[in-house]
């Protein structure tokens, strides 16, 4: 059976699979927004909620077909509307999480995306 996504991530950063959630929030946040990833995880836990939720389906997927699909949920996830995560981008970036996944599973040609929130 393929290694899953969490699987290739861990073994090419060499980290453990508990890490694997985390690590791949720092590789995927906004650069600009990375010095405010502590502080909001400690005065309001349920901002990354969404964010989790895409890097663990992400992370469970063997082959890359339903990414796309994940992504445009992400995009209408209901924590995404809310200023902190739309205006000021305190969120994982798409383009990012395209480019870390795609760097260790090949990705399917991508497909429009009606909204797009890098």
């Amino acid at each position: 059976m393929a290694e899953t996504f969490a699987e290739r991530f861990c073994n090419h950063h060499r980290l453990q699979p508990e890490q694997y959630r985390r690590a791949m929030l720092q590789s995927c946040f906004h650069r600009r927004a990375l010095i405010f990833l502590p502080f909001l995880s400690r005065i309001s836990p349920g901002h990354f909620e969404a964010d989790y939720e895409l890097i663990s389906v992400v992370g469970l997927m063997r082959n890359p077909e339903s990414f796309n699909d994940e992504i445009r949920a992400f995009h209408d996830h209901p924590h995404n509307r809310r200023f902190l995560r739309r205006n000021l981008r305190l969120r994982v970036s798409v383009k990012r999480l395209r480019r870390v996944f795609g760097s260790l599973m090949k990705l399917p040609v991508a497909a429009p995306v009606a909204k797009q929130i890098h």
